[in-house]
């Protein structure tokens, strides 16, 4: 399954697995990275088997995921792109009203 590390692909990887009853998982089977526009990437696995449940490589290990989504949320850069996209789109729309109104005031 691609895209593990999406949360919202994640999440839907993670109720579809959680009730079944056939099959193991590991959703770090291959990791990903924060990228520029958000948490993308990633592969994970699922296999038949007797026990069904969440699969770890090592007694000990940690997912990377948690890190990695931590630090995607500290990324500044997508939100100020988007705040200034939301701006100019408001100062457009402003200025059609603006001239539109002032058209109809001088009679144009």
């Amino acid at each position: 399954m691609h895209d593990s590390f999406n949360p919202d692909c994640r999440k839907g990887m993670i109720d579809a697995l959680k009730n079944q009853k056939s099959h193991a998982y590991y959703l770090d089977f291959i990791p990903s990275v924060s990228k520029n526009d958000g948490l993308w990437g990633g592969l994970a696995i699922a296999w038949k088997s007797q026990t069904s449940a969440l699969a770890k490589e090592f007694v000990k290990e940690i997912s990377s995921f948690t890190p990695v989504a931590i630090q995607n949320s500290f990324r500044v850069t997508p939100r100020i792109n988007t705040a200034k996209e939301r701006i100019s789109n408001f100062k457009e729309s402003a200025f059609s009203k603006i001239r539109i109104t002032a058209g109809r005031i001088l009679g144009k």
